[in-house]
């Protein structure tokens, strides 16, 4: 099987005078071929990542050539999680003593690797970066990352419980031809986390094991056009192993060299940089532009593979068209102008509704602020209300009162009259008969 792989310092590591903390390996023994890839963790803290990315790799990589068909045989996950973070961690361990650590916490980073045998493979994955296979059908994720709760945070293989965050992933080698591993810094340029899926670019740069001088090509792919045209980027590793097919190996340079010449199309591609295709032209016209090139790659890739080929895809069996924006992987730049259009369009949205939201909340103080006028309004019209009642009550009471005392000033006087004349009359001597 081929492999080719390279890791590089990212523009922020550059800036900072800090090395690469990414790491790749790989090993074929007792008829095992293991790809693996690490990314040391990026902080203050954790001032030997490399070193443990290094060890990691390594320690995996051993593992699986020497117990790869117990491993695979074996059906209790959770028992083959624990085993193989426990061996991680041993020799993490062993690391730390030898360079006298006070913690294998130092030595943190992700780890993932993908072992083949005998048309079996084993994937095993913790942490961000990202797992892809190359098909006929075209590139397909077989693991996502996974980042921790924060932004900016992932797990790792020296983390409380990495045993539960850990995937391990074993299914039959059928149509696939080649398998990958990407961190986190190279995803960004091939690997759309909001669908889910690997952009075009990505078959391009797993072809490049097709390739005579693939190994250069990819090292120029990542400097030139992931890390040089971004002084921000992150640590970038990529590593992709090509596998064997009817016993012989996808990329053999002598029918590679009898069916195209990879190495003048790749030059001819650098070549095809922002002073040829600027960052503002159509990507439509760029497309057209680049289409030559990929008929190439298609061409090969299904001769290779003994795919059919149709006028503008590689298929096995009839597959839904899609549209296919044909980029290469020394376009990265490219790439930003269609990815970019969908972080505009979450941009826009996300403007949207908040303008939406403030407008809303507006509009509810402004109610707000009506009712209260309107309820004070009502309040003191009915106190102006009560208190003509109360007035008019009291007139009428007062009038009341005034006949009341009339009458019972006139009866009185009636009365006292009465009373006057009885009296008098009782004191009269009477005559007598």
């Amino acid at each position: 099987m081929k492999v080719i792989q390279a890791f590089h310092q990212g523009g922020t590591h550059k800036a900072d005078n800090h090395p690469c903390e990414d790491r790749t390996y790989t090993l074929t023994q007792n008829g095992v071929t293991v790809i693996a890839l690490a990314d040391g963790a990026g902080n203050s803290k954790y001032t030997h990542s490399a070193e443990g990315a290094e060890c990691v790799t390594e320690t995996v990589s051993e593992f699986f050539c020497r117990n790869f068909d117990k491993f695979y045989e074996r059906t209790d996950e959770d028992e083959l999680k624990a085993i193989l973070t426990e061996v991680c961690r041993l020799a993490l361990r062993k690391k730390a003593k030898e360079t006298e650590l006070d913690s294998i916490v130092r030595l943190s980073s992700t780890m993932m690797c993908v072992a083949i045998k005998d048309g079996r493979v084993i994937c095993c994955h913790i942490g961000d970066g990202v797992i892809g296979k190359l098909s006929a059908e075209g590139t397909s994720v077989v693991s996502a990352p996974e980042n921790g709760e924060f932004a900016g945070t992932t797990y790792f293989i020296t983390s409380p419980g990495a045993e539960h965050h850990l995937r391990i992933i074993k299914e039959p080698l059928t149509d696939a031809t080649s398998y990958f591993l990407m961190s986190d810094g190279t995803a960004e340029y091939l690997y759309d986390s909001f669908g889910g899926c690997f952009y075009d670019v990505t078959e391009k740069l797993a072809m490049m094991t097709l390739e005579k001088n693939g190994q250069e090509s990819l090292d120029k792919a990542i400097i030139n056009y992931m890390i040089d045209n971004n002084r921000r980027s992150d640590d970038c590793s990529f590593i992709c192993v090509c596998v064997e097919a009817d016993g012989k190996i996808i990329g053999d340079a002598e029918s590679l060299q009898k069916e195209t010449n990879l190495t003048d199309s790749c030059e001819k591609s650098v070549n095809t940089d922002s002073s040829q295709v600027g960052v503002n032209d159509d990507l439509e016209k760029v497309n057209e532009k680049l289409c030559e090139e990929n008929a190439t790659y298609t061409k090969l890739f299904a001769e290779q593979t003994g795919a059919t080929v149709s006028s503008d895809m590689v298929t096995e069996k009839p597959v839904p068209e899609k549209k296919s924006r044909l980029l290469p992987p020394f376009t990265c730049k490219i790439k930003f102008v269609s990815s970019g259009k969908y972080q505009l369009l979450v941009l826009a949205v996300s403007i949207l509704l908040f303008v939406l939201a403030l407008l809303f909340l507006i509009n509810s103080i402004s109610s707000g602020k009506d009712q209260a006028q309107t309820s004070t309004e009502t309040a003191s019209a009915g106190v102006i209300t009560e208190d003509k009642n109360a007035t008019q009550n009291n007139e009428s009471t007062s009038s009341g009162l005034a006949e009341d005392v009339s009458i019972n000033g006139e009866s009185g006087v009636s009365t006292t009259q009465g009373i006057t004349q009885t009296t008098q009359s009782q004191l009269k001597p009477q005559k007598e008969k």
